[in-house]
C-alpha cells in the first residue's frame, strides 16, 4: 500500500482573558494553505483583540520551497500585525530557522520554541 501524506489541517481556540490565540497545524502543508491559515488566524486575532498567537507546528510538514516561505513571511509582514507569534516547532525542520531569521531581520515578533512553557513566558513578556 503506498504511503500517503496526511492532509493539512489546523485547529484554533482563544483565551480572551489572556489575549492568547492557540493554533495547531498538522499534516502536509502547501504554501497556499499555510498562507490562508495565517489569514484566518489574523482575522480571528483582530476580531477578538488578541495580541498573542501560540502555534504548534511540530506535526506540520512544509511542502514548499524556502522562496515560497519568504513570500508567506512578507505577506504576514504586510498585514502590520500588532501580534506576537510563538511557534512550537520540530527542531529537525531546517526551514524553521529561516522563519526566525527573517523575523529578526524584519522586526517581526516571531520566535521558535521547542516546548510550550517558555513560549508562553515569552508571549507574556511582549
Amino acid at each position: 500500500m503506498p504511503h500517503r501524506e496526511r492532509p493539512f489541517f489546523y485547529t484554533t481556540e482563544f483565551e480572551k482573558e489572556s489575549l492568547l490565540l492557540r493554533a495547531k497545524a498538522t499534516g502536509h502543508g502547501k504554501a497556499e494553505e499555510v498562507k490562508q491559515m495565517f489569514d484566518v488566524l489574523t482575522l480571528i486575532a483582530k476580531e477578538n483583540n488578541l495580541t498573542k498567537l501560540l502555534i504548534n507546528v511540530e506535526e506540520l510538514t512544509l511542502d514548499y520551497s524556502s522562496e515560497k516561505m519568504i513570500d508567506i513571511l512578507y505577506h504576514i509582514e504586510q498585514q502590520h500585525l500588532d501580534i506576537s507569534i510563538a511557534r512550537i516547532i520540530n527542531q529537525n525542520e531546517f526551514k524553521n530557522d529561516l522563519i526566525e531569521l527573517f523575523a529578526e531581520k524584519h522586526n517581526l515578533k516571531i520566535k521558535n520554541f521547542s516546548c510550550e512553557a517558555p513560549a508562553i513566558e515569552w508571549l507574556n513578556s511582549q
